[in-house]
Order: structure tokens, then C-alpha cells, then sequence
């Protein structure tokens, strides 16, 4: 009893920069600089790397990461006769207006009944798409932006999907929907749904002002606590670093690793199992991820519930965007006031 855990393997950023506010994670940065060094870049991606860092101490390591991208039943596309989005999260085309376009053309009432039977999307969590419009509900300095003109919009947007065109319903896993919003982690559905003879295509996340890709993330720290600190290093080296183990915590985990070689690996036995899914698209999508500011932010998670509580007031139409912003500023401000200890 009393003795702190030596490491702290934590789901999501919120959970984890808590922690951090609360001065329990040991600086990891002596430690990366002596065995890692100059070969940072050929591990992880710099903005993959920076996630857990503040003003330059690293407090934690990602070791897999759940990218937002886009699955798309492609015999639905076909017989829409829409053309599949593309492979390439760089292409110029698939755009927010395109993606709408064909939400409402897969959108079919079979029976005639006057209700549709098969939707173009699935419900997706909207309070966290608005990387789409590269629009935040805060800024990189913790203060409250919901109220700008850009966030705003892209909460008008989406919500026209289930008030305006009513295109949101079922999924593709029950084939009641041609699209579903999901992180990398349903990539295992998607094998599943193909080795049964779905034929399931992961395409980038639409372009409205950027493309962006909400991402979940897990990480590892030490406990500023832990009496053990060189073995609990040895541990994060061994499930973050080392290419060897990485590999195989890749062939484990339905995430996507972020250590470079284990990601390469991951997707190339992907792409054997599922050739025609596009599972590039999973590691690509790192190269274009979107982290809303409030996720660093003391006391995260009451935001998260806040701004979340918020977009289903607008997504259902109870109330308009740009009211619920309003009224969602003193609460948000007194969140952030807050610290995470309290």
C-alpha cells in the first residue's frame, strides 16, 4: 500500500496530460536523448513524437496511435454509381461537398415506404471533426475559441447531415450504411466484414478547409513516484522503441504502432490480407493528424463532456450553433480555471 506503479500506460491525451498537471510523470527527456538521440525522425514522426511534449519535456511516449479515416462499403459506391474516394490523403478531389453528395445519393427508402432503409453515414462523434474546418474549440494557449466563425460552420455542417438530409443511420456492419466515420482500431471489423465477402475501402477523411484526422492515442510514462525508474524505462524503450518488440506488439495490437518499422510492417500484413482495402490509408493519415487544443488543457475530460453535451444540442436541433457556444462559454473558462488536482 502507498507504493506507486513504476509506469503508467494511459488511453488518450486528456488522461495522460492530466497526470501531467498534477506533477506525477517524470521528464522523459534525459532518458530519450541518451538512448535515442539524433535517431529520433527514423522512429516516429516529429508531430507524432511532440503529442506528450510540453515546452520541451517529454512526459510520456505514444506507442500505437487510432487515426480517424473514412470506411466506405465500395458495392454500395458501385451501385450509387458513385466513384470511390481516392487512396491518397494529398489528392485534391473529395471534398466536404463531395462527401455530402454522396451520403445523399446512398441514402434509399427500398420499400417505398417514405422511410429510408439504408443511410450514407453512420452517426459519427461530430464535437471531434472539427479539425476539418481546422477549427478548434480552443486555441494552443488554452482559451476558449468555440464562438469563431470557422467552428461555428463546420457545427452547422454536420448537423445539416442528420436535420437537412437526413443521411445518418445505421452502419456498415449491419449494411445500413455506405460510410462510417471510425479510428484505425476498426480495422479488425473491416477484415472481418471482407473475409465474409463485404467489400470494404478505407479512404481519407473529406476536405472541408484541411483534411484532418482525429486520432486516439496510447502512452506510456514513468511515475515521478516509481523506485524502479531505469527498469521502467527499459519497459517503454522496450514497448516504444526497439524494433524488434515493436514488430511484435504490432502483429498484436489492433492499433496502428507508431514506431515507423512497426507501422511499415503492420500495413504490408494488412495489405497481404486485404489487398483491395487500401490499408495505406491508415499509416497516411498520420502525416494530417488533428488534436483539438482542449485535449491538453486541465481538466480535459470535463471539457470534453461540455463540448460534446454541446454538439448534440445542435445535432439533434434543440439548439442552434451558434447559441449553444454562447452558452457553453462561462463553463468552459471556469473548467480551464480549475486545476486538475482540485
Amino acid at each position: 500500500a502507498g507504493i506507486p506503479p513504476d509506469v503508467i500506460r494511459v488511453d488518450g491525451p486528456p488522461n495522460i496530460r492530466a497526470l501531467w498537471y498534477m506533477g506525477i510523470c517524470e521528464d522523459l527527456t534525459p532518458y530519450v536523448q541518451r538512448d535515442v538521440g539524433a535517431n529520433l525522425t527514423n522512429i516516429w514522426l516529429k508531430n507524432v513524437y511532440d503529442i506528450y511534449n510540453d515546452n520541451g519535456v517529454q512526459y510520456a511516449l505514444v506507442s500505437d496511435l487510432s487515426p480517424t479515416n473514412l470506411y466506405v462499403d465500395a458495392d454500395r459506391f458501385a451501385s450509387a454509381g458513385l466513384v470511390l474516394p481516392p487512396k491518397q490523403w494529398n489528392a485534391p478531389n473529395w471534398t466536404w461537398n463531395d462527401f455530402v453528395n454522396a451520403a445523399r445519393k446512398l441514402t434509399v427508402d427500398i420499400n417505398g415506404d417514405g422511410v429510408n432503409d439504408t443511410f450514407g453515414v453512420g452517426s459519427f462523434n461530430g464535437w471531434r471533426q472539427t479539425g476539418l474546418w481546422n477549427a478548434g474549440w480552443m486555441d494552443e494557449n488554452v482559451n476558449y475559441t468555440g464562438k469563431s466563425p470557422q467552428l461555428i460552420e463546420a457545427l452547422e455542417e454536420m448537423a445539416r447531415l442528420y436535420l437537412e438530409y437526413g443521411v445518418v443511420g445505421g452502419t456498415i456492419a449491419n449494411s445500413g450504411a455506405g460510410m462510417q466515420i471510425m479510428q484505425s482500431n476498426y480495422v479488425n471489423n473491416a477484415l472481418t466484414l471482407t473475409a465474409g465477402g463485404r467489400n470494404i475501402y478505407i479512404a481519407p477523411m473529406p476536405i472541408a478547409e484541411q483534411r484532418a484526422s482525429q486520432v486516439g492515442i496510447i502512452g506510456y510514462a514513468i511515475h515521478k513516484g516509481s523506485r524502479q525508474r531505469e527498469l521502467a524505462w527499459d519497459f517503454i524503450r522496450y514497448m516504444c522503441i526497439e524494433t524488434e518488440s515493436t514488430l511484435k506488439y504490432g502483429e498484436a495490437s489492433n492499433r496502428l504502432p507508431s514506431h515507423r518499422l512497426a507501422q511499415r510492417d503492420y500495413i504490408t500484413r494488412l495489405a497481404v490480407e486485404a489487398p483491395e482495402m487500401n490499408v495505406q490509408s491508415l499509416a497516411d493519415a498520420t502525416y494530417h493528424l488533428w488534436i483539438d487544443p482542449y485535449f491538453m488543457a486541465p481538466n480535459a475530460n470535463e471539457i470534453e463532456a461540455t463540448v460534446r453535451s454541446a454538439w448534440e444540442q445542435v445535432r439533434n436541433g434543440i439548439v442552434p450553433a451558434r447559441q449553444v457556444v454562447e452558452e457553453i462559454e462561462p463553463r468552459i473558462i471556469d473548467i480551464v480555471s480549475r486545476k486538475s488536482s482540485d
